[in-house]
């Protein structure tokens, strides 16, 4: 089966973890990586690297410096773990509804408005870059801070805008689902030259992250990429689930790094090791007691709040080879997306993204509600796992407000995510758009 994701993963990686050297001071880490971002943001006033976004976020809304319950608008359709950054700092979180292309309306931004106001975040959902230039003028206008969520793109440039040099800050995510991923790890962008001082005050206050839970969060990324290879992909285990796992075994882990620096051992050879996983072929003893582990015994955790920590220098070195495949990752997804876009382009039944950009998901929206989770079925049944996995359900529900907000809500009961990850061939495309078609007829 095609999974709904699969992170990029290239072997330079694995080199960059064998050849990684403590010695070396982060400082050094930290400018390597700053001149390579330069190129992507050349007009940012300065660069961090965290553990999650969400701490990214939090980092940033305690430079800025709101007071207690200061508001913050939030887009009703996005990812909960905003709300976490923003109440664990004791603001106050203001959903807002979006629009069916993933934009902002000005005029309900207006609506939203208070003398406590402070800001305003805008997710540039699926890498579909928000009406973010006419929010800036909004914004300013208006006297108050713009965060733009980047979590689904980096080193994007539309029409000579780049997607994360608008606002006061801004915060990606190298996560598994996430455009570039190393297992964990955020960039935040701070754009403010005013607040930079304090930026500069703040930053060096945070602890590092340790290598550990470093090194378990790369060997988490390896587990997923390998698992969610099309021969053997059966069931979804999350990295977060097999970092879980790692933190819990952290004896393994010594063990599976002398298995990754044999000098024969390399992608190619990992996934065929994989492969042989259902006759118990599997040469990673190491990786089949991981994969036994979830498929006999999967239990729900819930997801653990901690304070923000910079990336510490075994990410930090990872990401600096990972850098260097941006502008592949994105030709890549622009590519696919643009296939989906000639395929939907005409179809009445379906509200489609239509600009050209790489997507981390394409996202079609039904206009048949009653025919959604029967055209998720046939995807599934097709082989091709496809369907909302972003966002369950919008951030009121989390909230348990009594607001309606009505595109948020449609958006998430009939949203449909289409894989753009590099399993997906055009003739993927083919296929899944003809499932798509059918499904409505």
């Amino acid at each position: 089966m095609i999974p709904r994701v699969r992170p990029y993963f290239h072997k330079s990686y694995i080199n960059s973890v064998n050849e990684f050297e403590s010695s070396i001071e982060r400082e050094q880490y930290q400018n390597r990586i700053s001149q390579k971002l330069d190129r992507y943001y050349p007009n940012a006033e300065a660069f961090e690297l965290f553990d999650y976004g969400r701490n990214s976020l939090a980092v940033g809304l305690s430079i800025l410096g709101f007071q207690e319950n200061d508001e913050i608008l939030v887009p009703c359709f996005t990812c909960s773990t905003v709300l976490e950054s923003i109440i664990s700092k004791n603001l106050k979180p203001v959903l807002y509804d979006i629009e069916f292309d993933f934009s902002v309306s000005i005029d309900k931004l207006e609506r939203k408005i208070t003398s406590k106001t402070k800001a305003i975040i805008v997710t540039h959902f699926f890498g579909i870059p928000s009406n973010i230039t006419e929010i800036k003028e909004f914004t300013d206008s208006k006297g108050i801070f713009l965060i733009e969520d980047c979590a689904h793109c980096i080193g994007l440039k539309i029409d000579n805008i780049v997607l994360g040099e608008i606002g006061d800050f801004s915060f990606t995510s190298f996560g598994n689902d996430k455009p570039l991923s190393i297992g964990n790890g955020s960039l935040l962008i701070f754009n403010n030259q005013e607040y930079l001082s304090r930026f500069y005050e703040i930053i060096p206050t945070i602890e590092l992250n340790d290598e550990d839970s470093e090194k378990c969060s790369f060997l988490s990324l390896l587990f997923f990429y390998l698992n969610t290879d099309k021969s053997v992909y059966h069931n979804f285990i999350g990295v977060y689930d097999f970092y879980h796992y790692l933190m819990m075994n952290k004896s393994q882990v010594n063990s599976i790094y002398q298995e990754l620096k044999k000098k024969d051992l390399d992608i190619p050879t990992l996934t065929q090791s994989l492969s042989g996983f259902r006759s118990h072929k599997l040469v990673l003893s190491p990786f089949r007691k991981i994969i036994n582990y979830f498929i006999r015994d999967r239990s729900k955790r819930k997801r653990e709040i901690s304070q923000p920590k910079r990336m510490n220098c075994f990410s930090m070195n990872i990401l600096n080879s990972a850098i260097d495949h941006v502008d592949e990752v994105n030709t890549f997804r622009k590519r696919i997306g643009s296939y989906y876009i000639e395929n939907f382009l005409s179809n009445d039944d379906i509200i489609a993204p239509t600009s050209q950009t790489p997507f981390l998901r394409y996202s079609i929206i039904s206009k048949k509600p009653r025919k959604t989770a029967k055209v998720v079925k046939d995807l599934k049944l097709g082989g091709y796992e496809c369907g909302n996995f972003n966002w369950g359900q919008p951030l009121n529900k989390f909230l348990k407000t009594s607001e309606r907000f009505e595109n948020s809500e449609y958006i998430a009961e009939n949203i449909i995510n289409l894989p753009c990850h590099f399993d997906i061939e055009e003739n993927d495309v083919s296929k899944i758009c003809e499932i798509v078609k059918s499904g409505y007829m």
